[in-house]
């Protein structure tokens, strides 16, 4: 329960920075059921759980830069223990789901080789977004391509957006690898395959000088370690683990019962649990910051069995758009030790939302090995803006569970938040432009950044640099010494740029009405 009264909260990371106060324990003053909503700052309710964020519980979970160095921590397998029989047992589908960008279920099959033979690889057509190293780090592409030196051989795993150098993948699958050559030449290529047993093979292929790509097929459960040798230089190893998949469990009938409803500060919840499992509903103070308003509504069957339902009401118009809210609320569940799969778009209470769903990494606690834990998210008043992809809102409405699969889904397909007196501030106009603005929503309502982008070898501004506000073009460019000024909602936002000749380093501002925020953006030459 610790986990999904946190994710119930977790929404207020996004406008004010509580999670770097967490104490490890909650004391007599509350419980993880009923925490302490009082106090200004209240106590990070996933501290002193079954799992920890360890020092990075002090950093803004909600900064959007973070996105960008999103540990994918990699999963604790017995390979080494004297048991190797647990490679024999097959893995559910949530084992594999993290790494899905990067095997497919067809390919050309490899005959008398370890792969395919390489063909050259065009990285200006695809650049990877991320690269993630052996121990799940992330790294942005155009930064790992300043500071890596061109003269190594580096092997990769192709993603659809990223590369890595670890997957775990379903017996049978295709992966693409990704070698870079600084020269051509014949190499040799290796595959270590570790069972209960060790095997080996060794193959000849003739190597163009940059990149190379080739299929892999890996056909056999097991640990595979591959790397190759160029020109007497070995390259990285890069690691798949190889298991069998378990069979879809099929979901339960979903039973039909009355829909019951609770007042939750000015707005109305009616959801029907459809389960014949006990349980109890209790409604919370709300929580009151400087810039938003939570309204929790906790339901318990047990310590480790419940849901929650918080809606968070912010003060003014905010950035809707559920692309960043799927990545920071991905984000916050992989913080806690959660193995985060893919999210689901699906439509709640009839608005467009998404489902995000998870166990826990190996190690983390002691809860059971089919624990499961859900968190999905819609905006009940979002609307789009005049300047394209963006849509603003006031009222996000935020859903975890540790509820098996069946009951999640029945609570998901009834929930309905009614508002029975609207906030002030959705009367106001909705249909507003980010940045910057020009229809007839007083300045005064918006929030300024300005700065200098600038190399950040020589300190020369970037000139011509396009600003982008949470990842999207904003049509404001740096002048001729890199100066910039954008207008924004008040919000949390991560301001970069984009340059045809430097990779701009986004950052994250906290942005308030009607006041200007000072940040400078450094850049690296491509």
């Amino acid at each position: 329960m610790t986990v999904l009264v946190c994710l119930a909260f977790q929404t207020c990371a996004q406008s004010d920075p509580l999670g770097g106060s967490a104490s490890g324990t909650m004391g007599s003053s509350g419980d993880y059921l009923s925490p302490p909503t009082g106090q200004k700052y209240p106590t990070d309710w996933l501290e002193g759980g079954y799992v920890r964020s360890s020092d990075r519980s002090i950093v803004d979970p909600g900064i959007a830069g973070m996105l960008q160095w999103l540990d994918a921590p990699v999963p604790s397998f017995p390979w080494y223990s004297s048991d190797l029989t647990f490679y024999k047992q097959a893995v559910p589908d949530t084992m594999f789901s993290p790494f899905r960008e990067y095997y497919t279920t067809t390919g050309t099959p490899v005959v008398g080789g370890i792969i395919s033979n390489p063909t050259k690889f065009d990285i200006t057509q695809k650049a990877p977004s991320s690269v993630y190293y052996g121990a799940g780090v992330g790294l942005p592409y155009s930064q790992y391509a300043a500071i890596v030196p061109s003269k190594t051989n580096d092997l990769w795993i192709q993603g659809a957006t990223n590369w890595t150098q670890y997957v775990v993948s379903p017996v049978g699958t295709w992966l693409q690898l990704i070698a870079y050559a600084p020269v051509a030449g014949p190499a040799g290529f290796y595959e270590t395959i570790q069972t209960d047993t060790t095997g080996s093979k060794y193959s000849t292929y003739q190597f163009n000088q940059g990149y190379n790509t080739m299929n892999f097929n890996a056909d056999q459960v097991g640990r595979h370690m591959l790397y190759f040798v160029v020109n007497s230089q070995p390259s990285n190893v890069v690691v798949v683990d190889v298991f069998a998949q378990a069979p879809a469990v099929s979901t339960k009938p979903v039973r039909t019962a009355a829909p019951e409803t609770h007042p939750l500060g000015p707005y109305t919840v009616s959801f029907n649990m459809n389960t014949d499992m006990s349980y109890q509903v209790k409604t919370q103070d709300p929580a009151i910051y400087p810039f938003v308003t939570i309204y929790p509504l906790v339901i318990t069957t047990d310590n480790t069995t419940g849901a929650s339902i918080s809606i968070t009401q912010y003060n003014n118009l905010t950035p809707s758009i559920l692309g960043v809210n799927e990545e920071i609320a991905a984000l916050r569940m992989a913080l806690r030790g959660i193995n985060v799969t893919a999210p689901e778009e699906m439509v709640i209470d009839n608005m467009n939302g998404f489902l995000l769903s998870g166990m826990p990494f190996a190690g983390m606690g002691n809860a059971s090995p089919d624990f499961m834990v859900y968190q999905a998210q819609y905006w009940l008043d979002s609307k789009d803006c005049e300047c394209g992809p963006v849509s603003v809102g006031t009222v996000l409405v935020n859903i975890a569970s540790t509820y098996p699969q069946d009951v999640t889904e029945g609570l998901l397909s009834s929930i309905h938040v009614a508002a029975g007196q609207m906030p002030p501030t959705q009367t106001q106009d909705q249909n507003v432009l980010i940045t910057p603005s020009s229809n007839n929503v007083p300045e005064e309502t918006f929030g300024f950044v300005e700065g200098r982008v600038y190399d950040q070898k020589n300190g020369v501004g970037v000139a011509s640099a396009e600003i982008t506000v949470d990842y999207n073009p904003t049509r404001i460019m740096t002048d001729a010494l890199g100066n910039y000024r954008v207008m924004v909602l008040p919000a949390q936002h991560s301001i970069g740029a984009q340059s045809s000749n430097y990779s701009v380093i986004p950052s994250s501002v906290m942005v308030y009405r009607n006041q200007t925020t000072k940040l400078d953006l450094k850049a690296v030459s491509r």
